[in-house]
C-alpha cells in the first residue's frame, strides 16, 4: 500500500471541516432550551456539575429591631351603690296636697336616678299625682298623674317613669289630689345609684 501524502489543500480542507462540525455542535449544545442530556446545563454548575444541583445559602438576620407595646389604657367604671328611696304621706279629708319630702344625695356621691314610681289609695274615687321638684326651676322635671281606677267605692292610682336625673344636691318629692273628700295614703319611690362625685 503507497502511503498516502497530504497536500497543503487537504490539510486546510480537513481542519475547516473539523473547525465547522465542532462550532455546529457547540453553538446546538449552548442554544438548545431546556438542556438535553448530553448539552451542559444553563447556568451552568460549580466545576461543570449540572444546574439542578441545589444550592443552600443560610440568612442570618441581625438587627432586628424589637417592637413593644406600651401605654395601655384601663377604663375603670366607677363604683355604683344601689339606691332606693321611698317617701309615704297621708292626705287627711280637707287637704289637697302635703307638704314635700326631700331626698338628698349622701355626702361625696352623685345620685343617678333612672326610675320613679307612685302609688295612692284614696277613700273616694279621685286623681291624685306626684311630683318631682329640683332646686332653682319653678316646675317639676318629672309629673306622674295617672288615671284613677275604681276600686268599689275607692279609687287606686298608680304609675312609673323612665328618667336619668344627675343629682349632687337633692331634690324634692311631693303628691297633690283633685279634691279634698275622703282619705289618700301614697307613696313616691325613686330608684337608680349612687356613683363617687367626679
Amino acid at each position: 500500500m503507497k502511503p498516502t501524502i497530504l497536500t497543503p489543500a487537504i490539510l486546510m480542507a480537513a481542519t475547516l471541516f473539523a473547525a465547522t462540525a465542532a462550532h455546529a455542535q457547540s453553538a446546538s449544545a449552548t442554544s438548545a432550551w431546556p438542556p438535553g442530556p448530553s448539552a451542559q446545563a444553563y447556568p451552568p454548575g460549580p466545576s461543570g456539575q449540572a444546574g439542578a444541583t441545589a444550592q443552600t445559602t443560610n440568612v442570618n438576620v441581625v438587627n432586628a429591631p424589637t417592637v413593644q407595646v406600651g401605654n395601655e389604657v384601663t377604663v375603670k367604671e366607677p363604683v355604683r351603690t344601689p339606691l332606693y328611696v321611698q317617701k309615704s304621706w297621708n292626705i287627711t279629708p280637707g287637704s289637697m296636697n302635703v307638704s314635700s319630702a326631700k331626698v338628698d344625695a349622701p355626702s361625696g356621691t352623685r345620685m343617678v336616678i333612672e326610675t320613679v314610681s307612685m302609688v295612692c289609695s284614696s277613700s273616694t274615687p279621685q286623681a291624685v299625682g306626684a311630683a318631682v321638684f329640683k332646686n332653682g326651676l319653678s316646675f317639676a322635671v318629672v309629673s306622674l298623674y295617672p288615671q284613677p281606677v275604681a276600686w268599689d267605692t275607692a279609687s287606686f292610682s298608680s304609675e312609673v317613669a323612665q328618667v336619668h336625673l344627675l343629682v349632687d344636691d337633692s331634690i324634692s318629692l311631693t303628691v297633690q289630689r283633685a279634691t279634698q273628700n275622703g282619705s289618700s295614703t301614697c307613696a313616691v319611690t325613686v330608684s337608680g345609684y349612687t356613683t363617687p362625685l367626679p
